[in-house]
């Protein structure tokens, strides 16, 4: 559920108010709103330090190897930071110009060692030339007048030395820019810009020691600017400060014993209806399993949106083993995730257990559809062949409208949660029977997409159904006008929200359709292994390669598809059905 919040409006006194902002961040409960733009000399210093110090830090992570502290207070750990992006900047610098030596180097040997200075000692000597880059026709122009000398042919392009006596006037064609120094020099300055770069390099390292208090130097910025936006966010009256923010309804009584202590004035009211109020989400443990979803989505509800967690977590569970369709890559997906659970240490809490749970349903939809990858021979092992539900049974082609209409029937079932929570939030209003109609337009539109995609013939009930739902909809739907007004507006705008419901319970055919086609792509994978397995031990050992490439191929797609489509038919189709914005602020209190 979203935790209930109230809106507090905190009045204290402008002599202490630093203390009270202490005294509140010690509290830890208040989820503050700016009432202004905070601005302050401490909040732009602090922010500079911050900026300085995390840029230093992400440029020592190349160069940690081990982790070893440093001593050194606030001051010498800003100025280090300083020093290492001045080395770092130096760095770029080096490796710059280490870069345009070594291209140098390359025209150098492409010229056979020609340069500025060496043409420059010949214009010394009363000899002048001139590099140029034409096509051959231009050439055989130039040749006709001047003397000329061809260095390079490439493609249709001529590269030629014109030579005279004289200071030559320009040709008006493309001139070759020759390396600046000669092949000696070159290398003497390559040495040193590598010398210096290992120097930089090599003061980097010793500096590594300093990344620890980067971290721990970063986090207290952080906190010190959050003090100062809070300090600074209130509003100043004179004699009075005064600040909002948002509590949770059940913390309100350590609240109200902090403001006694303190002396502070406040004004709590109801936050429904602010905009700006923060959603703490409050459920159990298990359900926590689908925030990494949420968090990998950016996703959070609205305070006056609907807590989806339970209905997410459940239909992303059935999606995800649809979608990938194979009891086989279920069993590889466990196998993965206890590995990664008991041995590396490295998958815990709710990524753990949303995985396992999605790896797990995967194993049962492949166990009673009898998928194994793809193996029908697999199927028919007693123990798996007693798993498998007949009208499911993949291996059977006149299975597959069945198959098609459970993910219509699927789709009914979720759009009808959602209309169901809508009807849940408004109680005894007469809307209700607005969403009550939709559920029964929803079963009908079930029907309909029976009929255009499998042929399926309507049910004698399915005009009084779909009817009923429309009377109800546009009658009852928006109440929040004049019945008649409402009615009129809802008829107008019907037509368009209708074909999307159908098109939403079509949408679901998407479950049927990849897991099918993940289906023909294991089996064709094994097919053409078999082939290669009659080619002798070679074939064997080309089989084997084809069998666990394919099916990780497959299974990749698998997880690709889970991605898009099991992700968006509960993010567009169902939310869509509540009219969900996914426009929630996290609730974070003001803490230490």
């Amino acid at each position: 559920m979203i935790a209930p919040m109230t809106k507090i409006t905190l009045m204290a006194s402008s002599s202490d108010f630093t203390k009270s902002v202490h005294a509140l961040r010690a509290l830890g409960l208040l989820h503050v709103k700016h009432m202004q733009t905070p601005q302050a000399d401490g909040i732009d210093n602090a922010i500079h330090h911050l900026q300085t110090v995390t840029r230093a830090r992400d440029i020592l992570r190349p160069f940690v190897t081990e982790k070893c502290v440093a001593s050194a207070d606030e001051h010498e750990v800003y100025a280090c930071a300083q020093d290492i992006i001045k080395a770092s900047e130096e760095l770029s610098r080096l490796r710059a110009e280490e870069e345009n030596l070594n291209m140098q180097a390359a025209l150098l040997a492409q010229w056979n060692g020609a340069c500025e200075s060496s043409l420059g000692e010949l214009e010394r000597s009363g000899l002048f030339i001139k590099i140029y880059q034409g096509t051959e026709d231009e050439f055989e122009t130039v040749k006709e007048d001047h003397q000329v000398v061809v260095i390079l042919r490439e493609k249709k392009k001529v590269c030629f030395a014109v030579i005279s006596r004289a200071v030559q006037e320009p040709l008006g064609l493309e001139t070759v820019k020759l390396p600046k120094h000669n092949a000696h020099t070159n290398e003497e300055k390559l040495k040193h810009v590598k010398k210096d770069i290992a120097k930089i390099e090599h003061r980097l390292q010793s500096l590594c020691a300093y990344a620890p208090m980067f971290e721990a130097y970063a986090l207290e910025m952080e906190k010190k600017i959050e003090f100062f936006q809070v300090r600074f966010g209130a509003l100043n009256s004179g004699e009075f400060h005064c600040l909002e923010g948002f509590c949770p309804n059940e913390k309100m009584a350590a609240f109200k014993d902090a403001a006694k202590q303190e002396g502070w004035a406040y004004l709590a009211e109801d936050a429904a209806g602010d905009e700006t109020a923060p959603t703490l989400l409050k459920k159990p443990k298990w359900l926590k399993a689908i925030d990494p979803v949420f968090d990998f989505m950016g996703a959070l509800p609205g305070y006056s949106e609907y807590d989806v967690s339970f209905w997410f977590f459940l239909f992303f569970s059935i999606f995800f083993a649809m979608l990938i369709g194979d009891g086989g890559y279920g069993l590889i997906f466990t196998a993965v995730v206890l590995y990664l659970n008991r041995v590396k240490k490295s998958l815990t809490g709710p990524a753990f257990l949303l995985s396992l749970t999605v790896s797990l349903s995967t194993v049962v939809w492949g166990a009673i559809t009898g998928t194994w990858f793809a193996s029908q021979a697999l199927a028919q092992l007693p123990v798996l062949k007693a798993l498998i539900i007949p009208k499911l049974d993949g291996f059977v082609e006149s299975n597959q409208p069945f198959v098609m209409h459970l993910c219509f029937v699927i789709g009914a079932i979720q759009l009808t949660v959602a209309h169901l929570m809508v009807a849940l939030r408004q109680g005894k209003s007469l809307q209700v029977l607005g969403q009550v109609g939709w559920v029964c337009f929803v079963w009908a539109m079930l029907f309909a997409a029976d009929l255009f995609v499998l042929s399926f013939p309507l049910p004698n009930f399915f005009k009084p159904l779909a009817l009923t739902g429309v009377v109800l909809i546009i009658f009852f739907s928006d109440l929040s006008r004049n019945f008649f007004i409402g009615a009129l507006i809802t008829a107008l705008n019907f037509p368009l929200k209708a074909i999307g419901a159908l098109a939403d319970v079509l949408s679901y055919l998407r479950l049927f359709v990849i897991g099918y086609v993940g289906a023909i792509v294991a089996g064709t994978v094994n097919t053409m292994a078999v082939d290669l397995g009659k080619g002798g031990a070679l074939g064997i050992v080309f089989m084997l390669m084809l069998l666990v490439g394919g099916h990780i191929l497959n299974l990749v797609l698998g997880l690709m598809a889970v991605l898009v489509h099991g992700l968006r038919l509960n993010l567009l189709e169902f939310s869509g059905h509540m009219d969900m914005q996914w426009s929630g602020i996290k609730y974070s209190p003001f803490k230490e």
